[in-house]
């Protein structure tokens, strides 16, 4: 018999050592007497891209074979010099340094998935895949509509819930914030195009990995139309004796004066200017004639 080892194996080409006219039979070749088992780790990257990492095994025998029958007696499998059939844990922070810096930040806002377990491996097992992705982090938003014109009082305070990076929807039982700026704008409300705070609603927000972030406000103001009010100025003198006879009749004379403001739409308060329109003169009165 003559024993092939796993480093040197065979072929049917292989003349026999001690009988040189005969040839090895089929079955000691190297993948014969050889079994590497891999495990790929991949880790999936919020960018679409990939990393891998791979544990690996080699699983060696020993084959008798009788240079006279060709028959082959395997030997018993075991794990090849300085490999592991331990695989360790694997998780997506043991692929830390293949990642570029951008990749790095990029992690921000997601977690990953559970890490590939620690496995005890068998010769018969199989080559294997285990994936590692990130998921989207659970965010919260909040939206509150203020009136500028009550000090601030809050007229409606919206939520929502997504994912990082996911687009902002403040909608609330099926009405979408445009459609409720809507209705408050035939409330009277209108947006304060002059807050430097604004939420841009027509443009929106994707949710950040920081909630404080997520929180956002809107200015009102009341629409106001112009209004004006009149107020007519009466003068009127009286000429009389001492006695108290009458010495002529009255003379009457009237100004009408204007005074401009505005209408508050939402209180339907009126507010108006201190000055109106003109100074009230009247001219000198006509003295009556003496007999």
């Amino acid at each position: 018999t003559v024993t092939v080892s796993p480093d040197d194996p065979k072929t049917p080409a292989d003349a026999m050592p001690d009988n040189p006219a005969k040839k090895f039979p089929a079955g000691v070749a190297a993948s014969d007497l050889n079994k590497t088992i891999t495990r790929t780790i991949i880790l999936h990257l919020p960018d679409q891209t990939t990393k891998t990492i791979k544990q690996q095994v080699t699983f060696q025998r020993k084959a008798i074979v009788d240079e006279v029958s060709g028959a082959i007696d395997y030997q018993a499998w075991t794990v090849k010099k300085d490999d592991s059939a331990d695989f360790a844990s694997v998780a997506a922070s043991d692929f830390a340094d293949q990642l570029t810096e951008a990749q790095r930040a990029g992690l921000v806002g997601y977690t990953p998935t559970l890490p590939a377990p620690a496995l005890k491996v068998q010769q018969s097992d199989q080559d294997s895949t285990f994936d590692i992705s990130y998921t989207a982090n659970p965010q919260k938003a909040g939206l509150i509509l203020v009136d500028d014109d009550a000090q601030g009082a809050q007229l409606k305070a919206l939520t929502a819930n997504g994912k990082f990076g996911q687009a902002i929807d403040f909608s609330q039982k099926g009405q979408s914030l445009a459609d409720l700026i809507a209705v408050l704008a035939r409330q009277h409300y209108l947006v304060n195009s002059t807050a430097t705070d604004n939420f841009d609603y027509q443009t929106g927000a994707n949710y950040q990995a920081d909630d404080a972030k997520n929180q956002f406000v809107i200015h009102f103001v009341h629409e106001k139309i112009p209004t004006q009010r009149t107020a007519t100025i009466t003068r009127t003198v009286h000429y009389q004796y001492e006695n108290g006879q009458l010495a002529d009749e009255d003379q009457v004379a009237q100004q009408v004066v204007t005074q401009t403001g505005e209408k508050d739409l939402v209180t339907n308060q009126e507010h108006y200017d201190q000055r109106w329109s003109a100074n009230v003169a009247f001219a000198a009165g006509r003295l009556p004639s003496y007999v």
